[in-house]
Parts: structure tokens; C-alpha cells; sequence
């Protein structure tokens, strides 16, 4: 079973409301480890990879629910972007 397959599973037997809402705990669980290892000192590289990796997962799944195509052109455009500030062809919205 590809990866795709298997997050296609996990929406069909848990639902969207659950795989958005495990998505949005994922992604807190990786701020506090993020928090707590770079801030703190009080936690390591491996708790902070893990969380990574939770995330990345939960991201592919809400990519599937809101439409991968939609979710690629936006990064397009904000890594277009990125690059045109770190160029310095436009200024950071937030300096």
C-alpha cells in the first residue's frame, strides 16, 4: 500500500473532523517539543524529529482533504516569494 493509500484509510475510518483535529494536536505537540528543546533545553533531536514526522503525516493528510493542487500552487507562490525577499527583490512584510 503506497503512502497515499494508507492517509486515503485513515480519513475513511476516522472522518475529516477527526484527522483535522488530530492534525491541529500534532502540530501542538510539535510546538511544545520545539519549545522545549530550543527555548528550554529540556527535550532532544529525537522528540523533535518525531513530532516532524507526525506532522508531515497529518499534513498529507489534510492535503488530500482540501485538494493537493490547491496546496502546491500556494507554496509555489510563497517560495516564489521567500526567494524575491532573500534576493531582496521585495521587502519581508514583516522588517
Amino acid at each position: 500500500m503506497t503512502e497515499e493509500e494508507i492517509y486515503k484509510k485513515a480519513i475513511e475510518k476516522w472522518r475529516i473532523s477527526t484527522q483535522v483535529m488530530m492534525a491541529m494536536g500534532e502540530c501542538g505537540e510539535l510546538t511544545a517539543e520545539l519549545n522545549a528543546f530550543f527555548n528550554q533545553g529540556k527535550s532532544s533531536i529525537e522528540r523533535v524529529v518525531d513530532e516532524i514526522a507526525d506532522v508531515e503525516i497529518m499534513c498529507a493528510q489534510l492535503r488530500l482533504i482540501v485538494g493537493a493542487k490547491a496546496v502546491e500552487d500556494r507554496k509555489a507562490f510563497k517560495v516564489e516569494r521567500l526567494s524575491k525577499i532573500l534576493s531582496g527583490d521585495i521587502k519581508h512584510p514583516h522588517a
